[in-house]
C-alpha cells in the first residue's frame, strides 16, 4: 500500500486485513501494488514486499498478527476456500500440524496458509510495526491519518483463544510462528485475547 503523499509504504502479509485496509487508505490516495507470488506458482498478489522506484526513500510500516489470532484466520480462510470447490477441510488442531511441519503430508498447500510473517519478509527492512489488534489507532500514531476499516467483510466466529483447547495445538503455532512473536511484541504461550477485533475477524 503506497501512500504517495505521505511518503510511507504499508507491506502486508497474509491475513492481516489487508484488503480492508488498502480499500481504507486508497480514500486517502494510496495505491496497492501487486507483484508477482512468492513460491514461484505464477500469477500475481498483493501480499508484496517489492520497494517501487522512486519510493526508496519513503517510511517502510509492516501490519502484524497475533500469531495464534493469525493461525486460526488462515484456518477459516481455508475452509472457506475449499468450501467452492466442494471440500472440506480438517479441523484446526490438524491444521496446526501442518503449520509446524511447513507442508501438508499429501497436498501442495499455498503459501499463503503455510508462511509466517517473518518468512514472508524475505529481508525487507521496515522502520515500524502496525499491530492489526489496533490497526486504526496505529495508522493514526505513526502516520497522522484517521481512518476507518470497512466491516463488510467481517465473519463471526469464537474468540481465538477457544481455538487451543489442547496443549500440542499451542505448541505446534508456538513453534511455527516463533520468530513472528517478537515482530509486535506477543508473548508465546500466552491464551488472551487482547481486543474485540479478535471476535469480530476481518476475513481477508
Amino acid at each position: 500500500i503506497f501512500l504517495r503523499d505521505h511518503r510511507w509504504l504499508i507491506y502486508t502479509p497474509p491475513h492481516v486485513a489487508s484488503k480492508a485496509l488498502g480499500c481504507a487508505c486508497a480514500e486517502h490516495g494510496a495505491i496497492i501494488h501487486h507483484e508477482p507470488c512468492p513460491d514461484g506458482s505464477g500469477g500475481f498478489d498483493h501480499h508484496g514486499v517489492m520497494v517501487p522506484n522512486g519510493f526508496e526513500h519513503c517510511q517502510r510500516a509492516i501490519v502484524v498478527r497475533n500469531p495464534y489470532d493469525r493461525a486460526v484466520g488462515l484456518w477459516h480462510h481455508l475452509v472457506w476456500w475449499n468450501s467452492f470447490s466442494g471440500f472440506g477441510c480438517s479441523d484446526f488442531a490438524e491444521y496446526a500440524r501442518w503449520l509446524r511441519a511447513g507442508a501438508h503430508p499429501h497436498v501442495d498447500l499455498s503459501w499463503l496458509y503455510l508462511w509466517t510473517i517473518s518468512r514472508w519478509l524475505r529481508g525487507l527492512k521496515f522502520h515500524v510495526a502496525l499491530r492489526y489488534e489496533f490497526l486504526e489507532d496505529d495508522v493514526r500514531h505513526w502516520m497522522g491519518i484517521s481512518l476507518q476499516l470497512p466491516r463488510d467483510s467481517i465473519a463471526l466466529r469464537r474468540p481465538w483463544p477457544a481455538y487451543y483447547s489442547s496443549q500440542e495445538t499451542i505448541d505446534c503455532v508456538t513453534e511455527w510462528s516463533a520468530e513472528d512473536f517478537p515482530l509486535g511484541c506477543y508473548e508465546p504461550g500466552a491464551m488472551v485475547a487482547p481486543s474485540r477485533r479478535d471476535a469480530l475477524s476481518p476475513y481477508l
